[in-house]
């Protein structure tokens, strides 16, 4: 501190001596003269005389003793010994900048220092060294902490400059907290001097790594790391969810205090979170339930018509449910009106398959059953094979809606390349009693007679029976009794 006395007024420097009982305020100017030796009078409230090289001595009411305060002229200088003030309040500030006299310091209570503006406190340091830069006094937690608070009435603002220029801020309201980056640069967290988080100019995040954008504009949370295990945790006070990816392989996982309670549930349909509908339920036996709770592994409820379906390959068209267990059977029931398997679209050909028996049921009970050897069974176990093929109308060119049939036949029937396949069979009954009808070798096909190998159109006599088993698409066998 430094006081210039070339040309102050000196107030109340010096307040009196042991036994002294001085009643008035005497204001003396110190002149810049060599020395000051005044009469020491009754009401000589200040008393200074300046000896050599500046050093003064101070009147105690009784004698001149040495008072180690320099003599400061225009050119400045250094203080030799300590300097107090008045506490003073936060208008009138004990030690206040002249001709502005409501800013200044002042000690609003013991072990603290303010600084005020304008008859207002802008700063505090308390007795455990903390800070408050606004109004008030600042949080103490304790020891070992120290607290830097900035506040006012509606909120605060911690301006980060770089280049003259605001690029970051640290803003708070009484509704919301803004850490933000003015500029397109990203916002980065750091820890053991190593990027750990960082939030880019468009707002995607990236943890372990800055974040890329796998679908174009779409927001992106990414979690990377440079092992080669990484994970999401969610964790409550009744358990934990998990996603992660280990050694490249994906884990979606649910962990609860109690293990029945570990249950996966998938919601949608909703306007908010609460009211959304339970679509697929995993609980902790591994059973699947869509649209309920499972009550087998894969269970479905649909209040309409329920159709699951199984779609294979591109350009395969064809689609495979495809079941195995311990056990020697699979079931496959049809609960309400309607059941269909199919593969692709209707008319592409669809494979049920299991490692045992094969059963069908309707109406709440097995109807057909096939056998792991190939037997089909209906629901006495007679085997379909000894009961004949069901019979059709008569048709002039049959196609494969007709294969495994008995068709009356009432006229010529013609048999044409590719409406058939290899394995197929149909029956031809002339059911007229009087006369032969032909069935008919068509363009680009072979109608072989068996035995004989000689392909052509046969006769097929009056009642007579011929079965037509199929080579392939363009070949069949012909044979039975009236054929010629």
């Amino acid at each position: 501190m430094a006081i210039d006395f070339a040309h102050p007024v000196v107030e109340d420097l010096y307040a009196g001596g042991a036994g002294l009982d001085w009643p008035t305020v005497l204001k003396d100017n110190i002149a810049a003269a060599a020395s000051l030796n005044e009469t020491v009078g009754a009401n000589l409230r200040v008393g200074f005389k300046r000896v050599n090289n500046g050093l003064f001595e101070r009147w105690d009411g009784a004698a001149w003793q040495p008072y180690p305060l320099n003599y400061l002229g225009g050119g400045g200088g250094a203080m030799t010994g300590p300097l107090g003030f008045p506490a003073g309040t936060v208008g009138a500030p004990g030690l206040f900048v002249t001709g502005d006299a409501d800013t200044g310091l002042y000690s609003p209570n013991a072990n603290n220092l303010a600084i005020s503006t304008a008859g207002v406190e802008r700063l505090r340091v308390d007795a455990s060294g903390n800070v408050n830069i606004g109004i008030g006094t600042p949080t103490n937690y304790g020891a070992p902490f120290r607290t830097l608070q900035v506040g006012a009435a509606n909120g605060a603002a911690i301006d980060l400059m770089a280049g003259g220029n605001v690029v970051g801020e640290l803003f708070a309201t009484a509704a919301q907290v803004y850490l933000s980056s003015l500029t397109n640069v990203p916002v980065s967290f750091q820890t053991g001097g190593a990027e750990r988080m960082r939030i880019d100019a468009a707002g995607d995040v990236g943890v372990g790594a800055a974040p890329v954008k796998i679908f174009g504009s779409r927001r992106t949370l990414h979690l990377s790391d440079t092992v080669a295990n990484v994970s999401l945790r969610l964790t409550g006070t009744a358990g934990e969810t998990s996603l992660e990816n280990v050694g490249g392989v994906t884990y979606f996982s649910a962990i609860a205090n109690t293990a029945a309670n570990a249950v996966m549930s998938i919601r949608t349909g909703g306007t908010t979170f609460d009211n959304a509908n339970e679509a697929v339920r995993i609980d902790a036996a591994g059973n699947v339930g869509i649209g309920r709770a499972a009550g087998y592994k894969l269970d479905i409820l649909a209040a309409g018509q329920c159709v699951v379906r199984v779609i294979g390959g591109a350009g395969s068209n064809q689609g495979a449910a495809y079941y195995v267990q311990n056990q020697s059977e699979a079931t496959v029931t049809a609960l309400g009106q309607r059941g269909s398997i199919y593969g692709g679209t209707p008319n592409n050909d669809a494979t049920l398959f299991c490692s045992g028996n094969l059963t069908l049921g309707a109406g709440g009970f097995e109807q057909l059953t096939i056998t792991s050897d190939g037997v089909i069974k209906d629901r006495a176990g007679l085997e379909l094979g000894w009961k004949g093929m069901p019979s059709a109308q008569y048709v002039a060119v049959p196609d494969r809606t007709h294969r495994g049939k008995t068709i009356y036949a009432t006229g010529n029937v013609t048999i044409n390349p590719s409406l058939f396949q290899a394995d197929d069979v149909l029956r031809v009954l002339n059911s007229s009693f009087s006369s032969s009808i032909q069935v008919v070798q068509g363009g680009g096909f072979s109608l072989i007679f068996a035995g004989a190998a000689i392909g052509g159109t046969r006769t097929l006599a009056a009642a007579g029976i011929a079965e037509i088993l199929f080579k392939d698409a363009t070949s069949a066998y012909i044979y039975g009794p009236g054929v010629s």
